[in-house]
């Protein structure tokens, strides 16, 4: 007979980093690992779809042709686009580029873009069109220096080229555009939008009234980073962000002396906020989230804080704001997973991710290189460019490229006709005895693993035991297996004890997943703490 304890084996779902690891009742460690049902579960694998070049992708951009989806690539030096079939049954590997660059473009080391797509068809425009604008804004929000935007057919692969208003000259910004149905605008610098003339015959080229006088405005008091439209509004409406505001706009008639003019008007929503870089800013379920310089923020109608008491703290001490505007969020909806990329402090790439699911209110990470991404919509699975080189061999001998990855496939890496595997694991919270057992200072005994896990393959657990809590952080801790299993493993029987006691899984195999379930651990009393 046996004084055997049998308990489930449940952790909190989220990744704790804030505070003490033997302090949370949070999973304290992971990667490569989700929570789903609140479980952890292994991250979907991911698949090279095309090689790049040896120039990081900087930003990307989804745009729907008949059975295909054109992914535009916008690079330091360059603009193309890759054609990828909408059904994901289809084996795709390694899709060569087709070259956009505008005529009269230059490089810049720092070039980051902004793409939208015109959709007001005319006699001018028969297809929709592309528009791309540019300026060094890869690292800096601030930056003041404006760039040229760029527009051209959809259904054709000539360079892009300029817009140019025939009185005010090449049209510039700083910040971005957005197409707010049927006006096209510039944002930047000093809180200054300026749009099209919906009315006239060539719209794009055209971005003055009647009497030749701009069509522009100010609508805050610094830099406008980001513009979203707002669905479902009856004239162009949408809600941008400057370095210190959200606001709205809204196209509006102004009546004077009998003449009406349209400009548009501003209301401020909240003028106490910040916001990180221009591509934070990400919409789910009609809420937007994003990240400001020392708290993450959301919009339903009301702005308010995000709580994060799980790794805030770890965030705003780890990422490096000299490379801020790198940093970029993208949905996966399927597992209600906001995921934003960033620079930590001893990279000048993205390195990791932190990531929020608002309907379980819990935060994770992962280290995992990414420098823009595109979520699932146009595309059935998310693409993400990758911020670090890959080696290739080649006739040429290697050859360096910055990958281009289809994510949330199969459970490994895949780059041609090789898989690798993608290290995962989870480490549950610091259990003890005295927190269940009238503060008695005993060993636990570890005695036996009764797995619940949902398996491919095979997975391996550890048993950390420490004495005190600061072992978990000077190297003291003894370490028991690990032991391996697969999904017919009925228990596992172990022997070791520890006054702390953490278990880790582990999965590193070519075609290995888990999904976590309830698994029962089997302790009893141990030794007198000594």
């Amino acid at each position: 007979m046996n004084n055997y304890q049998v308990v489930p084996l449940q952790s909190l779902p989220g990744i704790q980093r804030d505070g003490t690891v033997y302090d949370s009742e949070n999973f304290i460690d992971g990667q490569n690992t989700r929570f789903y049902n609140n479980k952890p579960r292994k991250m979907g694998g991911c698949k090279a779809v095309n090689y790049g070049t040896n120039e990081i992708i900087r930003n990307m951009f989804a745009v729907a042709r008949d059975i295909n989806v054109d992914v535009y690539l916008g690079r330091a030096n360059s603009l193309s686009y890759i054609s990828l079939p909408v059904d994901d049954n289809v084996d795709i590997q390694n899709v060569d580029e087709v070259e956009r660059t505008p005529t009269g473009f230059v490089a810049n080391p720092e070039n980051s873009w902004s793409f939208d797509l015109f959709t007001s068809v005319s006699d001018d425009y028969p297809v929709s069109q592309i528009l791309a604008q540019v300026c060094p804004n890869a690292s800096s929000i601030n930056n003041s220096i404006e760039g040229p935007i760029y527009y051209g057919p959809i259904n054709t692969d000539a360079p892009l080229t300029p817009i140019v208003d025939s009185v005010l000259g090449p049209i510039q910004c700083s910040g971005g555009i957005v197409f707010l149905s049927p006006i096209l605008v510039a944002y930047g610098d000093d809180g200054k939008i300026q749009w099209t003339d919906p009315n006239a015959t060539d719209s794009l080229n055209t971005w003055r009234d009647s009497s030749d006088a701009p069509l522009q405005n100010t609508i805050a008091n610094t830099k406008i980073v980001y513009v979203t439209p707002i669905i479902g509004a009856s004239v162009p409406t949408g809600l941008f962000w400057s370095l210190n505001s959200l606001g709205r706009i809204t196209y509006t008639p102004v009546v004077t002396d009998g003449a009406v003019t349209y400009v548009f008007a501003s209301t401020i929503i909240d003028s106490n906020i910040s916001i990180i870089s221009n591509s934070c800013v990400v919409s789910y379920k009609q809420t937007y989230f994003w990240i400001g310089i020392d708290q993450f923020y959301m919009y339903d109608g009301v702005v308010q804080p995000i709580p994060n008491t799980m790794n805030r703290d770890w965030f705003f001490d780890n990422v490096n704001l000299q490379y801020r505007n790198k940093i970029f969020g993208i949905v996966i909806p399927r597992y209600d997973e906001i995921r934003w990329y960033f620079t930590l402090k001893d990279g000048t790439e993205n390195g990791a991710f932190i990531a929020y699911n608002p309907v379980g209110k819990f935060w994770y990470d992962s280290r995992n290189g990414r420098s823009a991404g595109i979520q699932t919509n146009l595309f059935p699975k998310p693409l993400l460019a990758d911020s670090e080189i890959t080696t290739l061999q080649t006739r040429r001998g290697p050859q360096d490229y910055y990958l281009l990855w289809e994510h949330e496939t199969g459970y490994d890496k895949v780059i041609g006709n090789n898989s690798f595997s993608i290290p995962s694991h989870y480490t549950h919270h610091i259990m003890d005895i005295f927190s269940n057992q009238g503060g008695q200072n005993r060993l636990t005994r570890s005695r036996r693993l009764e797995p619940d896990i949902s398996l491919i393959g095979n997975m391996q657990f550890s048993i950390l035991n420490m004495m005190w809590a600061a072992d978990y952080y000077n190297g003291n801790i003894l370490v028991d297996g690990p032991y391996t299993f697969d999904r017919n493993t009925r228990y596992v029987d172990t022997a070791s004890q520890g006054r702390l006691v953490a278990l880790k899984f582990e999965s590193n195999e070519i075609g290995g997943f888990f999904q976590g379930g309830k698994t029962l651990y089997d302790w009893e009393v141990g030794d007198v703490n000594p």
